[in-house]
């Protein structure tokens, strides 16, 4: 760099020496002890001296407990001016000058210095005039002079020169000691600042406005590194305590920067003028910043110098009146966390005192601004810890749910499938009155309806089972797709209501991600629906996306009523809803589940009267740019089956044996553990002309099957001690190509799989209808027919 000051060391930063420093440095109150502070008194008392014509005389100071403190003497040998420095007889002779109120004057001072036990040395002393020191009362010291033995009295002119350099020593001490209680007030502001807050921008605020009221023609600014250069990235070695974030001296790699964080200065217009605006960002090696952060040691710049003005920012400074600079590292322990910097406006450049009270205050903004940074971090941990913690639970909450709703659904199925069925056996009785044909009617529709509600019960266990395929999505065309698809519920029906809805679409994200097109757009249309229910006076919807490097996001703003905390903690638990008997409570908890089962997130954030923002965040695609298509899966098992119901099987017709060419008076091998559904299955049957086979497991059945021949093969999925997906490998082992019908209850959540799953031809949905089996087996003949004009 240019310029470092001569300042001395202040709590080890030490500023070393190119140029001469600013002249106001030189003087002498302001000056450390040492030769040149002796000098000074010296000088007084030379000039002093002739000016009274006396041969000798001296300055004695005493310290608080009386002791005599300081001691210069002008026209004596070195040994008097030792003695009486360090002997008793220095205080005692300033002691005496003290009991008197007003000048001493005796004409033969002889006998009074034997008294005192001054040196023999002196010789014999003529007149003699002493002068005490003292400020408000309080005794300081003393200033005498003496003449030779024979020497004329001092007289009235040689006293006002004592009395004009007693007022001038006396005015120098009251004013050391109101600059020092001046700092002292800064630094218990400062002090009591940063014990009593972890607010940085507080702390930072009463700092400078501190400095600005000892330095009001200074302009003073805190600059902090900033995280990303403040760290060195050391796998396997994290920093600790004050350490993290804060910047090793030694710390090499990616740039270092400095964020201004704060600056003083009345008027404002001053610093703007400067260049120093809070919030401005600048690499270190761009500013003269640079060396102090690494060599840890304060920086004089002279700004009138032109090779100072390297850099835009001192540029700058130089352009609009700043005389010099001098920048202070803030340091905790071995670390800097920034640097203070103060620009002098005046023509005499900063004084010896400047310098010290901004290195006192540098010591005590360094380890506050540590410790508030620390504190951030740890509440942003904690925060994030909190964050985590709940999501944890409420995963495990909704995990629960999931296992019990899935649970009771397939019992419930099983119920509305024997329900269901002896309500369409009843209808096929051509003796029923019209009224009791309308009363079960009702019942097949409520039956239906009921299980139409289990359907979606299940919706929400399903990402417990991790039963889905995936493939690349690019989330923008989504988003459009979905928001064309919603436009009669934002638009068209709030224009109805008399609030019209405006709806904005911004598609940011540039990666794609893996999923479910399917599931992923019932996501984004139960949170576009959410938010057009809370906008009845109408309002305006926001629907967002972008991406990050590890992750998509998607967000659904509204304008709406917005949702208290209550209700937004409860707002994905299944069944919970604010709209009443509009809403089921489960579109919400359907959307977590499949976020979830991606391994993402969502999050709201909602104001009353301001409305609301769904905020989902899913992982990008592992193998972007290479479908992952229907096989593919995001480290979950692969689904057993298919799903679809009443939809044939790839290949399935080729599995079809051909000697079972018609849909009329098939044998029919039935496996059902329920007794319910086992029944209504074989009565069923029977009506439509079938000859059922009626077993309870897995075992019989296929003793069964090896006993007899049969025509088609109705099998429940969960079945005890043999699952009806082992039961159809086990037959098509034993007959290739038998026509295998899989009854399931969770065949509506597995409608998208198109796997051929070995001996499974069909898959239908419990409750089953007559109507359904009906169309399963004609289709089953259609297939037969095909398979055989194709062979003929």
């Amino acid at each position: 760099m240019i310029d470092t000051t001569k300042s001395p060391a202040v709590n080890g930063a030490t500023a070393s020496a190119a140029s001469a420093p600013p002249a106001a440095l030189n003087s002498w109150q302001a000056e450390p002890p040492g030769e040149g502070t002796q000098s000074r008194p010296r000088q007084l008392l030379e000039l002093l001296r002739g000016a009274a014509r006396a041969s000798f005389g001296g300055i004695g100071w005493l310290a608080a407990d009386g002791r005599l403190r300081e001691h210069w003497t002008a026209g004596v040998s070195d040994d008097v001016d030792r003695t009486l420095a360090t002997g008793p007889c220095g205080a005692a002779l300033i002691h005496f000058i003290l009991r008197h109120p007003q000048a001493v004057r005796v004409e033969d001072f002889t006998s009074q210095a034997a008294e005192l036990g001054l040196p023999q040395a002196l010789g014999s002393i003529g007149p003699f005039l002493g002068a005490p020191l003292t400020c408000h009362g309080r005794p300081l010291g003393a200033l005498y002079l003496a003449r030779s033995p024979g020497a004329a009295p001092f007289a009235l002119e040689d006293d006002r020169f004592v009395k004009t350099v007693q007022s001038w020593l006396q005015q120098g001490d009251l004013l050391d000691e109101t600059r020092l209680l001046g700092r002292l007030r800064l630094l218990n502001q400062v002090a009591q600042a940063t014990a009593g807050s972890m607010d940085l921008a507080s702390i930072l605020r009463v700092a400078l406005h501190e400095l600005e009221r000892h330095l009001p023609l200074n302009v003073c600014a805190v600059w902090l590194l900033q995280q990303e250069g403040n760290v060195k990235k050391d796998k396997g070695k994290p920093r600790k305590g004050a350490e993290a974030g804060a910047m090793d001296a030694s710390a090499g790699g990616a740039p270092q920067f400095l964020k201004l964080a704060a600056v003083n200065s009345a008027p404002p217009k001053r610093a703007a003028d400067l260049g120093l605006i809070p919030g401005l960002k600048l690499e270190a090696e761009q500013t003269p910043f640079a060396e102090p952060l690494q060599n840890a040691q304060a920086l004089y710049l002279d700004l009138e110098r032109p090779e100072a003005q390297h850099s835009a920012l001192t540029a700058n400074l130089a352009a609009h009146g700043g005389n010099s600079t001098f920048i202070v590292p803030l340091r905790t322990g071995h670390n800097t966390v920034g640097v203070l910097q103060s620009v002098c406006l005046r023509a005499s450049g900063f004084s010896h005192e400047h310098i010290e009270l901004l290195y006192l205050v540098a010591d005590l903004l360094g380890p506050a601004i540590s410790s508030c940074q620390l504190y951030g971090r740890l509440r942003s941990a904690f925060e994030e810890l909190r964050h985590t913690q709940n999501q944890l639970v409420r995963s495990e909450k909704m995990r629960a749910l999931g296992e019990m709703a899935g649970g009771m659904a397939h019992d419930f199925n099983n119920a509305l499938c024997g329900s269901l069925g002896f309500i369409e056996l009843a209808l096929t009785d051509a003796g029923l009155t019209p009224g009791a044909r309308v009363h079960l009617e009702s019942a097949r529709i409520c039956t239906l309806d009921a299980a139409a509600t289990v359907r979606r019960v299940q919706d929400f266990a399903r990402w417990q089972r991790r039963e889905f395929s995936v493939q690349v999505i690019d989330l923008n065309d989504l988003v459009r797709q979905t928001m064309e698809l919603t436009r009669h519920k934002w638009e068209d029906l709030n224009h109805a209501r008399g609030g019209p809805i405006t709806a904005e679409v911004k598609t940011e994200a540039n990666a794609m991600l893996a999923g479910s097109a399917a599931e992923l757009r019932e996501v984004l249309t139960n949170l576009v629906f959410n938010s057009v229910d809370a906008m009845p006076q109408g309002g305006h919807l926001t629907v967002r996306t972008w991406s990050t490097p590890e992750d998509v996001f998607l967000s659904v703003s509204d304008t709406g009523t917005g949702m208290s905390d209550s209700v937004r903690h409860r707002l994905f638990e299944p069944f919970f809803t604010t709209k009443g008997e509009r809403g089921n409570g489960l579109g919400l908890s359907v959307s977590f589940g499949i976020v979830q089962r991606y391994g993402g997130d969502i999050t709201v954030e909602s104001q009353i009267g301001k409305g609301s923002t769904f905020v989902v965040r899913l992982p990008i695609a592992q193998s972007e740019g290479r479908p992952l298509g229907r096989g593919s899966h995001l480290g979950v098992p692969k689904p057993p089956f298919p799903s679809a119901p009443g939809v044939p099987l790839p290949d399935a017709a080729a599995r079809t044996p051909a000697a079972s060419a018609h849909s009329k008076g098939l044998r029919i091998l039935v496996i059902e553990d329920e007794e319910g559904v086992r029944r209504f299955l074989g009565i069923g049957l029977t009506h439509m002309g079938h000859r059922p086979h009626l077993t309870a497991d897995g075992e019989e059945g296929l003793a069964a099957f090896a006993a007899e021949r049969f025509d088609v093969v109705l099998t429940d999925l969960g079945l005890p001690g043999m699952s009806g997906e082992e039961v159809a490998r086990a037959i098509a082992q034993q007959a290739p190509g038998m026509p295998v019908i899989l009854l399931t209850g969770w065949s509506n959540q597995l409608r998208d799989e198109a796997k051929n799953i070995q001996g499974i031809t069909r898959v239908l949905g419990k409750p089953v209808t007559l109507d359904a089996l009906s169309k399963a087996f004609a289709a089953l003949g259609n297939s037969q027919r095909a398979a055989s004009a194709q062979s003929a």
